[in-house]
């Protein structure tokens, strides 16, 4: 509370912080005020955030009339009225279309140019991998691997790319995983390249039990190397 109040840290959390039944202009003085913004300067900047956030057309809206988009965009305006130095955000982009998250990106992109540190959570690694200079991939609380999106791939991927493994059940689980294969969720598994004959692996695999509903190469992914090192690290701690 001490370090909010002295303008260094601002806080957007996953479920959006607003009150529905007030209205945008509302919400955002009540969160300014609570950050400790200057009493005189809570007016102007809620003002200048407004437009800077597209929003301005909608001051007098109720929050529970807005799209998610909008009140995702609302919700990181609300910490960031006090200037912080350092920005935490647990998935800014949760719920919201495409159009919407690329807006809140350009939104995170013009902080970072004003020299506002930007801390976020996120699972969605695609995103991850294409907006943030450093990505840290934790596992039960342990930092396992952290660089660029690029080094993490040339790291820790495969030269010859991915072999993407999506099944139709659980039942080929253990199978997978000593064939080398690591989960990277919604049924796909990723694994080395290998041979690359896709159309053999098929039938070895269904000839073991494993409901393969497609199997597919692709290029290394981030998505990939997340799996990859998070399988290694739990695998030296078991």
């Amino acid at each position: 509370a001490v370090a909010r109040r002295e303008g260094r840290l601002g806080v957007v959390p996953q479920d959006v912080a607003l009150q529905p039944q007030l209205s945008v202009r509302e919400n955002l003085r009540l969160w300014g005020v609570l950050a400790g913004t200057p009493a005189r300067e809570v007016a102007p900047r809620i003002e200048a955030g407004l437009a800077w956030i597209g929003l301005a057309d909608r001051a007098a809206s109720r929050v529970e009339t807005l799209s998610g988009g909008m009140r995702r965009r609302v919700n990181l305006l609300a910490g960031l009225l006090h200037r912080p130095a350092l920005l935490l955000l647990d998935e800014p982009t949760v719920g919201v279309d495409k159009e919407s998250r690329a807006r809140i990106y350009a939104m995170l992109r013009d902080q970072c140019r004003d020299g506002v540190g930007v801390l976020l959570a996120t699972h969605e690694l695609d995103e991850a991998g294409a907006h943030c200079d450093t990505v840290v991939v934790l596992d039960e609380g342990r930092v396992v691997a952290a660089g660029s999106r690029a080094a993490l791939i040339a790291g820790h991927g495969h030269a010859g790319g991915e072999i993407v493994v999506v099944t139709a059940g659980a039942d080929g689980d253990d199978v997978l995983r000593a064939e080398g294969f690591v989960a990277a969720g919604d049924g796909e598994w990723v694994g080395a390249t290998g041979s690359g004959d896709l159309a053999g692996l098929d039938r070895h695999l269904a000839a073991r039990g494993v409901a393969v509903a497609e199997v597919r190469l692709r290029r290394p992914t981030l998505q990939g190397v997340v799996a990859r090192v998070i399988a290694r690290h739990r695998e030296h701690a078991s």
